[in-house]
């Protein structure tokens, strides 16, 4: 898998996260019935959503790494498994 893909896989997972745990975080306040969320809430759930997109973005990109690794990083084959019979 390019190195690109990856990246554009761990940004995306990492932008969603944010957006879902926003949105969760702050549907919730809203569902409770306040109209207002205090600056000090408004900003501890920034903070939290930003560690919780770089979490979810450092775990997709290992997580691929692991899955497709870079050809620089697989073993080298076998003499045998390089030969074609024929």
């Amino acid at each position: 898998m390019p190195a690109y893909l990856r990246y554009i896989a761990a940004l995306t997972s990492g932008f969603t996260a944010f957006f879902v745990y926003s949105f969760i975080t702050l549907g919730i306040t809203g569902a409770l019935g306040y109209d207002e969320v205090p600056v000090a809430a408004g900003g501890l759930v920034s903070i939290v959503a930003g560690v919780v997109a770089m979490a979810t973005a450092v775990a997709t990109s290992d997580w691929i790494v692991r899955r497709y690794p870079p050809p620089s990083r697989q073993r080298p084959a076998d003499d045998e498994q390089r030969r074609t019979p024929g």
